[in-house]
């Protein structure tokens, strides 16, 4: 559902493999995340979105939200609204509070199931200064602290791609005990872990 997928030229949204995708997972009883609404990534955004200004890559990012939630609303079980900790693409072209905006629109469309903010490495590795579980939880403060986000159903989405090291068992407990402490849902959404020797094989 990624928005790449799904409106690689401007106007023109094609909904085709998601649509087959969530078909077969009804089938097959399979429960479905709505993965996902924006990534900042700029090395996966289409072109035409870097053409826009401020103003047209703001009502761009609306109907964004309003066409993937609209059509596949009641359809998920949740919704990752934004990937954000370590880039800030869209913070960068529409101000600090484009996330915060990006939840608020998105509850409102599909007020009915949780929005999680989707990371990696709060739980994988301690190095990686960008995404500990204090900057994680500084985020979700300010989406919270937007006019209209109070309520907001918020989730904590650990995407959780191990390599082939050893886990460090201990900051991954801290990490989650932190995180646990706002008393919002905690999913593993994205869980691998690479081949090696410690991989667990059954």
């Amino acid at each position: 559902m990624k928005w790449y997928s799904t409106e690689p030229s401007q106007g023109k949204v094609d909904y085709s493999v998601p649509d087959a995708m969530l078909q077969f997972a009804k089938k097959n009883n399979v429960l479905v995340r709505g993965h996902n609404v924006f990534w900042d990534d700029p090395k996966h955004q289409q072109g035409w979105i870097n053409s826009l200004s401020p103003t047209d890559l703001s009502k761009a990012t609306t109907d964004r939200i309003n066409s993937v939630i609209s059509r596949y609303r009641r359809q998920v079980i949740c919704w990752d609204v934004n990937e954000n900790l370590h880039i800030n693409f869209f913070e960068s072209k529409l101000g600090q509070n484009a996330s915060a905006v990006f939840y608020n629109l998105a509850q409102k469309f599909d007020g009915t199931w949780t929005l999680f903010l989707n990371e990696y490495n709060t739980i994988e590795d301690a190095r990686d200064g960008d995404s500990t579980p204090a900057k994680y939880l500084q985020k979700l403060r300010d989406i919270k602290a937007f006019p209209g986000n109070r309520n907001l159903k918020l989730g904590i989405g650990l995407e959780s791609h191990f390599s082939s090291a050893a886990p460090n068992l201990a900051y991954m407990r801290a990490s989650i005990d932190t995180l646990a402490a706002t008393n919002f849902p905690i999913w593993l959404t994205e869980v691998y872990v690479q081949r090696g020797p410690y991989q667990v094989i059954r």
